[in-house]
């Protein structure tokens, strides 16, 4: 079966375009770009999204070259008008669209008119140089999501913040969204080495990356040491290796890719095709078998953000929202909309520090009952049970006097798409920056149920959506507690810790445990992962609502 982007109809229209910008049409293609935009709107109308796309405005209406335009030839279109606009700017941008046409016109029938001297200057002229471009006339290259993302000597933006033009991120671990003006997205995968030229330019150094480019976004480019990609509306994928060599696979639609060495192989790509380009020293390209796999549609499934209270002394202390990624879509769940959990067994077995409690509650004491109540039903941050006990391998078994904590939902939790369970936990600058690892069980194993273990937070000390605590204070008992009666009972003095905590979050897919969809679950068994000399220190958890009952409530809301 032909694919309905096999042929799509403007795909000549912007090959041609990119020979005239770089030079590189002949006599044969110009007659038949000229005939292509005589008298079709449609295809006039491409040509200036596409200019649009591909030219800053001021770099084009500078004086910088001197053009004798009494010299130029006949229009390439005599019946072609600029869209219609409003507002100066978009004026500006459609003058410059014929500007850009008329400087392509002569560069191809009179280059002695220009007072550039050799082809490097017209080069220079007809490709804009990004470093040229005002700063301040730029739009902002946006960060839309993240995950799991680490970036060497710098700071991991967070959700929603600009990347700066021309300095290069190295992103080590993880996974970034970029989003540009013109609307293309850009998944960056690690490791890789990126830089951001303009609205609609980037550079992959090294590493890989996907584009999607939706309409609007045609022109889009990716710069590597080996080639130059052209987005003609399509999604694709780059890699760069090492040593500069590219490998594009265009998923869907088409692009342009021009190699860059002294062969100037210029090649389009269509759906399902791909193609091997060496790095600048070598000359060509080469046939690439296609994958699909290369291309990265979107993040996973995970926590994406939370929202906290701040308290008095301005560092978070209460949850107010979480925001979570379930099968692809972005949902925001309020605290109520959260199911809770109660406490049903505790188990210490290294470390006697096992309550945390909001600051000040030492004045009279809480009462018994409350010391569980921290984990059990409140919404805050900074009130736990942390450091109860674990083991080094995983259970393979139903949970029997294990060092560890068990909890039973408030509510069945129904095993949907993505996260079903959301865990909090405390931990500062000296501790492992993932987070703590640990395992989590079936409270009864049956067939095709086993334990997982979490290696890394979602939000981790590299995240810009980790929120410092508020001061909190600690109950140290005089051993560890046994079971959640000495949890209740025992003796304790009081402690507050010297230095500041932060709130990690972590999604629990309970697809990982063995779940299938759709089963409910009661609740779950967790144990430290003794591997390390680091204890988990769970502040908050509570069940997902099912989405499935979700959206048939918001189908019956009036």
């Amino acid at each position: 079966m032909n694919s309905p982007h096999s042929n799509r109809p403007f795909d000549r229209l912007y090959h041609l375009l990119f020979l005239l910008e770089h030079n590189d049409i002949s006599q044969s293609d110009f007659e038949e770009l000229q005939e292509l935009l005589r008298n079709d709107p449609e295809a006039q109308q491409a040509y200036f999204r596409y200019v649009d796309v591909a030219i800053d405005a001021s770099a084009i209406l500078g004086t910088q070259w001197q053009i004798q335009l009494d010299k130029s030839p006949a229009p390439l279109f005599a019946e072609a008008k600029p869209p219609e606009v409003k507002g100066d700017f978009l004026r500006v941008i459609a003058l410059a669209a014929l500007i850009l046409f008329c400087v392509g016109l002569l560069v191809y029938w009179n280059r002695s008119t220009l007072t550039a001297k050799n082809s490097d200057e017209i080069d220079a002229m007809v490709n804009v140089d990004v470093e040229r471009i005002p700063s301040h006339s730029r739009r902002e290259v946006i960060v839309t999501q993240s995950a799991d993302a680490v970036m060497f000597r710098d700071t991991v933006p967070a959700i929603g913040s600009p990347l700066i033009y021309q300095h290069e991120y190295v992103l080590s671990e993880g996974m970034l969204e970029l989003t540009f003006p013109i609307g293309a997205k850009v998944v960056v995968n690690s490791p890789s080495v990126i830089e951001v030229l303009s609205e609609d330019r980037m550079q992959v150094i090294v590493g890989s990356c996907s584009v999607y480019a939706p309409p609007g976004a045609e022109g889009f480019r990716v710069d590597t040491p080996g080639a130059e990609v052209i987005d003609l509306g399509t999604r694709f994928s780059v890699g760069v290796s090492e040593s500069g060599e590219t490998d594009v696979h265009v998923v869907e639609g088409a692009a342009i890719i021009r190699s860059i060495n002294d062969s100037g192989e210029t090649i389009t790509l269509h759906e399902r095709q791909s193609r091997h380009f060496g790095n600048p020293s070598n000359a060509g390209s080469s046939p690439l078998k296609f994958t699909s796999q290369s291309y990265i549609d979107q993040l996973p499934d995970r926590v994406v953000s939370y929202e906290a209270r701040p308290s008095e002394d301005g560092h978070v202390s209460q949850l107010n929202s979480v925001t979570v990624q379930r099968n692809g879509s972005n949902r925001t769940y309020h605290i109520e909309e959260l199911i809770g959990i109660t406490s049903t067994y505790f188990k210490a077995t290294v470390n006697s520090s096992n309550i945390i409690d909001e600051l000040g509650k030492e004045v009279g004491g809480p009462g018994i009952e409350d010391r569980v109540s921290v984990i059990d039903s409140d919404s805050l941050l900074v009130s736990g049970l942390i450091n109860f006990g674990g083991s080094m391998e995983p259970l393979d078994r139903d949970p029997g006097s294990d060092p560890g904590m068990a909890f039973l939902f408030k509510q069945p939790i129904v095993n949907g798409p993505g996260p079903d369970v959301v865990l909090f936990e405390l931990q500062s600058a000296i501790d492992p920056p993932e987070g703590d690892s640990f395992h989590v069980s079936p409270l009864h194993f049956t067939t095709g149920l086993h334990s997982h273990t979490v290696q890394r937070f979602d939000i981790h000390m590299h995240s810009a959506e980790a929120k410092s605590l508020a001061t909190f204070d600690q109950y140290r008992f005089h051993s560890e507690p046994q079971s959640l009666e000495e949890l209740k009972t025992a003796p304790f003095k009081w402690a507050r810790p010297p230095h500041r905590f932060y709130a990690l979050a972590v999604g629990i897919d309970l697809s990982d445990l063995g779940y299938k969809p759709g089963a409910l679950v009661e609740g779950l068994f967790l144990q430290d992962d003794a591997a390390d000399s680091h204890q988990i220190d769970p502040v908050f958890i509570a069940g997902l609502p099912d989405e499935t009952a979700i959206t048939k409530d918001e189908a019956n809301k009036p």
